[in-house]
């Protein structure tokens, strides 16, 4: 059967390229399932609950997926490569990678939770008891060590488990917050919280017998010696993911410290709404990445093919959201609708100078320079998070969104001529292989 001409463009010659496609289309559909079942999260909390209650919460869980991340410590992408070489010894690794990841994810947990009065007036609420502060350190340590643990079970190819978690803690989440909205008619963000924590819980004990882990093998000397022989090219990887991440995760903050958690209730869900924006140009660049890493030759046309198709669906995205944006934020109650509108037909503009963000972090994987790139990059993560507290002090919500995409757009400047030089010369690797 011959494939379809834009499969046959896009595929590396060799057998398992069609594949990698298919495979990238399905780690895209995962997230679709996952944001589906993330909207009816968020509106049924907002049906459920005051928008201050959801304002905190989504500050709160932004906090928390910020600290997950950071708990990582690049184990999650260290196991990636060495489990697939270590047959008879996953057992130990994932189990030593989870719980570190978890002791990590849950001292950032605690160590934020109290000082949360000094960080914001509103987040003051982490520290007002043990419980409290003992609940937001039990959600950091939980997400950093399901991070880990997702990028293990792909590791070990078996991505179906991956994706029974991830829909695991969807709807169980999703349940669990009908069931105590409904049991108690109102109450706080940290309610909100404690069923997405509750959700993580679940999904764990959905895989628990698809993972080789049994704490007692650990033999800690052998598992750590793998650690630290690779550990220092995956911290690099990690740091630039961090990087790239933490404006995203930081905005919330940023709207909940210097506006107030009700309008981050209405940023929160546009914020959601925008993502889906991002996801087509960001798992197309990742196809690049994968699909040219051992066939460069091709990486010119590719980028032409696949920034023109990016482009475009920036740009349909865009103009749909003029006739849909208003009645989905509307789904979740009025008051979201006219907070958030403005701020979502903003951030979605976002979505070109991203474009050639995602398209110069792929070729700088391929050329495997990731460290200077992780340097680059911090400095354009920073001037995202000063231009947008700059932008919400001088002009609310709006301000925020407009000096967000104002330091994308500033950075794309500088990325862009560094990405055609590249292309030009053609893209130098230090070395291909494991």
């Amino acid at each position: 059967m011959k494939k379809p001409a834009l499969l046959e463009r896009l595929a590396v010659p060799g057998s398992g390229d069609l594949a990698i496609l298919f495979n990238a289309g399905s780690l895209t559909g995962t997230m679709a399932i996952n944001a589906a079942l993330g909207f009816a999260y968020w509106w049924l909390a907002a049906r459920l609950f005051a928008p201050a209650a959801v304002g905190l919460a989504s500050a709160a869980i932004s906090a928390m997926l910020l600290l997950g991340n950071a708990g990582m410590l690049g184990l999650g992408t260290l196991l990636l490569g060495v489990l697939p070489k270590s047959r008879g010894h996953e057992g130990e690794l994932i189990s030593l990678g989870t719980a570190s990841a978890a002791l990590a994810g849950g001292i950032l947990g605690v160590g934020l939770a109290v000082i949360s009065p000094w960080v914001a007036e509103d987040l003051g609420v982490l520290a007002g008891n043990i419980g409290h502060v003992a609940l937001f350190g039990l959600g950091v340590a939980l997400t950093s060590a399901a991070l880990v643990l997702d990028q293990a079970l792909i590791g070990l190819s078996r991505g179906m488990a991956q994706l029974r978690r991830n829909v695991t803690f969807a709807l169980g989440k999703l349940v669990l917050l009908l069931l105590v909205g409904g049991w108690l008619g109102a109450g706080s963000g940290l309610i909100i919280y404690a069923t997405w924590v509750a959700g993580i819980v679940l999904s764990f004990g959905a895989i628990m017998r698809a993972t080789p882990i049994n704490l007692a093998r650990v033999n800690p000397r052998r598992a750590w010696q793998l650690i630290r022989d690779l550990g220092r090219a995956a911290m690099a990887h990690h740091v630039l993911n961090l990087v790239l991440q933490a404006p995203g995760l930081m905005l919330p903050l940023i709207v909940t410290a210097i506006l107030s958690a009700e309008v981050n209730a209405g940023f929160y869900v546009a914020w959601m709404f925008v993502g889906l924006v991002f996801v087509p140009a960001d798992s197309l660049a990742t196809v690049l990445y994968t699909a040219s890493a051992a066939n460069l030759e091709q990486l010119e046309q590719r980028l032409k093919r696949l920034g023109l198709l990016s482009f475009g669906i920036g740009a349909v995205a865009n103009l749909a959201l003029w006739f849909v944006g208003r009645p989905l934020l509307a789904l979740f109650g009025e008051t979201y609708a006219e907070t958030a509108i403005p701020s979502l037909y903003i951030l979605a503009l976002g979505i070109f100078p991203l474009i050639v963000r995602f398209y110069f972090i792929a070729v700088r994987r391929i050329e495997e320079r990731v460290k200077g790139t992780a340097l680059l990059m911090a400095g354009g993560a920073l001037l995202e998070v000063v231009a947008a507290a700059l932008g919400a002090l001088w002009g609310g919500l709006v301000g925020l969104c407009l000096g967000w995409v104002t330091a994308l757009c500033l950075q794309a400047l500088v990325l862009a001529p560094r990405l055609m030089r590249t292309i030009r010369r053609g893209p130098q690797p230090r070395h291909l292989g494991p």
